[in-house]
């Protein structure tokens, strides 16, 4: 079985040139949230973050831009299932908490989640969506 970075790849793959070592991945994700239902317009990453990777699975803790303002914090965790590749991700709510915060300092809150400075979040999940996507082919 191909790593999940691979099938992520190949089944989204970046149409722009690769500036940083993650960056065809990000778009990856995007595009799998994009074409999922997760019950939000979502408008690309201001920041990602991959925080764990295996042959098996990936997750990256991001701020996720919306549609049609704003920002929320966001964990995608994808990995191989027998069916292709199972996702979760975890949306930040953007209550009036959230958006009482200036923009870095929502930057700030999730950067120290992600780098595993702060084990808490900053804020508050909304919600959970799942979905599956069909396995790239070889």
């Amino acid at each position: 079985m191909r790593a999940v970075r691979d099938q992520l790849l190949k089944l989204f793959p970046s149409a722009r040139e690769p500036l940083e070592p993650d960056t065809e991945l990000a778009d990856a994700l995007y595009c799998l949230l994009r074409t999922s239902e997760v019950g939000v317009t979502v408008d690309g990453w201001s920041f990602i973050r991959i925080v764990r990777e295996s042959h098996e699975s990936i997750e990256a803790v991001g701020l996720m831009s919306l549609l049609p303002s704003g920002s929320v914090p966001m964990v995608v965790h994808v990995e191989a299932a027998a069916a292709g590749l199972a996702w979760t991700a975890d949306i930040g709510r953007g209550d009036d908490d959230w958006r009482a915060l200036s923009e870095s300092k929502k930057w700030k809150r999730v950067y120290l989640y992600a780098s595993g400075d702060r084990n808490e979040p900053g804020w508050t999940w909304s919600e959970k969506c799942r979905g599956t996507v069909r396995q790239a082919v070889a």
